[in-house]
C-alpha cells in the first residue's frame, strides 16, 4: 500500500541525527538507495539506472568524442542490457580498466552517478515502503555532496521546471518537429552565439542531449523551446526506456492543466454584453495553441470560443455567428482550408474575416496559391503582439 513521502524532510531529518548508513526507497518498483554519512549524501542509486545513464553522464562530465568507443566496448561486453546499481558497478569498473581514470576522475563519475539517481529520488511523491539500515562505509573524503546544498539546489531546480510543468514533465522527454532542418535553424538562431551551428540536432533528441551539447542547464533550453511546445511548432514525446519509467520531474501538485479535448465549443471569455463586444472562434486541434491564444486574448472586448474539434464547429458557428475566425491549416480529418471554403459558401460567412495558422510555412504558401479564402495568415508560434495586429487590423480597423 503506498503512502505519502517527502523526500526532502526524509534527508533533512536523517542528516539532522547525523545519520550513517543507507536508505532505501521503494516506489512503483523502482528502488533507490541513498548513502548517507553524517551530513552528506555519498553516492546514490536506483534500479533502473544503465548505460544511458552512465553514457549522459560521460557526456556532462566532458568525454565528448570517446564516448562512442567506451559505449562500443560495453556493448561487446554485453553489459548493455543489465540495470541496477550492480551494473553500475561493473560499467564502472570496466571504465576504470579502459580509461585508467584517476582517483579524482572516478570521483567524479560516481558524483555524477548519483546527481542523476537524486534527481528521479526528489521527484518521488509516493513509496510502497521504505528502510535504513546503519552501516559504516569507506567512502573517499571527497565523493559525495552536503546534505543541506543538494536540498537547496533541488529545491530552487523544481522551483525553475514549474513554469513549464503544463507541458514539460521530464527533462528526458525528446523534441520532435516535423521538418529537422527547421528544427537546426531554429537552435543556431536562438544560440548563436554559444556556436550552435556546428551542432548537428539528431531527431527526437532530448531536453538533457540537447543541453549538454550545448553545454547549457536544462531549464535555460526548455525555456527557449517552451513558447515553440505552447504553439505547435515543436512537440514533446515521451522518454526512451529506462527513463519513462521515472517519476515527473515537477511536483505534480503544481501542474497546470491544458484544455481538455471537449464534445463542444469551449466558451472561455465574454463578460462584457454590449454589441461592441466581438466573438472570436479559434479552431485548432493543438491544445497548446488553444491555450496561448486564450492566454493573448483576454480581454472583456471579445468573446473567446475555443474548438479542438472542427467536425462539431460548423453547426455551431452558425448559432455563434462570429466576427473573425482563426483556425489552423492542418486540422486532422478536414484541413482548415477545406474547412474556410466550406463556410466562404454560405451567404452568412461570405465576408467573415478568416486567418489561417500554420507551423509548415511552406503549407502557407500552398494556401496562398490557392483559391482566395483565407484573409490573412499567422505562422505559429506567434507572439501576442502578431496575433493582436491581424485581430486589431479586421475587428477595430487598427
Amino acid at each position: 500500500m503506498q503512502r505519502s513521502f517527502n523526500p526532502f524532510k526524509q534527508i533533512e531529518r536523517m542528516s539532522s541525527f547525523n545519520y550513517t548508513g543507507q536508505l532505501i526507497i521503494t516506489s512503483n518498483d523502482i528502488i533507490w538507495r541513498i548513502d548517507l554519512e553524517q551530513t552528506k549524501i555519498k553516492s546514490a542509486s536506483h534500479s533502473l539506472q544503465s548505460i544511458k545513464n552512465l553514457e549522459l553522464c560521460l557526456y556532462g562530465l566532458g568525454y565528448g568524442e570517446k564516448i562512442a568507443k567506451i559505449i562500443e566496448k560495453i556493448v561487446k561486453n554485453g553489459l548493455d542490457k543489465k540495470k541496477g546499481n550492480k551494473i553500475i558497478e561493473e560499467l564502472m569498473e570496466g571504465l576504470i580498466r579502459q580509461e585508467n581514470l584517476s582517483s579524482s576522475q572516478q570521483i567524479d563519475l560516481i558524483n555524477e552517478l548519483t546527481k542523476d539517481t537524486l534527481e528521479s529520488f526528489f521527484s518521488i511523491k509516493t513509496v510502497d515502503h521504505y528502510i535504513c539500515e546503519e552501516k559504516k562505509y569507506y567512502f573517499p573524503l571527497k565523493q559525495g555532496f552536503e546534505s543541506k546544498y543538494i536540498l537547496e539546489y533541488w529545491e530552487e531546480k523544481q522551483k525553475k521546471w514549474q513554469q513549464f510543468n503544463s507541458l514539460i514533465l521530464s527533462p528526458h522527454q525528446r523534441i520532435y518537429c516535423s521538418n529537422l532542418q527547421h528544427l537546426n535553424k531554429l537552435i543556431s538562431a536562438k544560440f548563436s552565439h554559444l556556436s550552435a551551428k556546428n551542432i548537428q540536432i539528431e531527431e527526437k533528441i532530448s531536453i538533457r542531449k540537447l543541453s549538454q551539447l550545448l553545454n547549457l542547464e536544462d531549464w535555460e533550453v526548455a525555456t527557449v523551446i517552451y513558447p515553440y511546445l505552447q504553439s505547435g511548432v515543436l512537440q514533446l514525446e515521451s522518454p526512451l526506456p529506462p527513463f519513462n519509467k521515472l517519476p515527473p520531474f515537477a511536483p505534480s501538485d503544481s501542474l497546470c492543466h491544458p484544455i481538455q479535448p471537449s464534445n463542444k465549443i469551449i466558451k472561455t471569455q465574454g463578460i462584457n454584453n454590449s454589441n461592441k463586444c466581438k466573438k472570436i472562434v479559434c479552431i485548432d486541434d493543438n491544445e497548446t495553441t488553444l491555450n496561448t491564444v486564450k492566454a493573448y486574448l483576454n480581454s472583456d472586448e471579445t468573446h473567446l470560443y475555443l474548438v479542438s474539434d472542427p467536425k462539431l464547429a460548423l453547426n455551431q458557428l452558425f448559432e455563434i455567428k462570429p466576427d473573425l475566425l482563426l483556425v489552423d491549416i492542418n486540422l486532422s480529418g478536414i484541413n482548415g482550408y477545406q474547412f474556410s471554403k466550406i463556410l466562404k459558401t454560405s451567404s452568412v460567412f461570405k465576408h467573415l474575416p478568416i486567418i489561417m495558422m500554420s507551423s509548415d510555412h511552406e503549407k502557407i504558401n500552398e494556401v496562398k496559391t490557392k483559391e482566395n479564402v483565407a484573409n490573412d495568415f499567422l505562422p505559429k508560434p506567434c507572439d501576442e503582439t502578431e496575433l493582436m495586429t491581424v485581430i486589431n487590423k479586421y475587428l477595430w480597423q487598427v
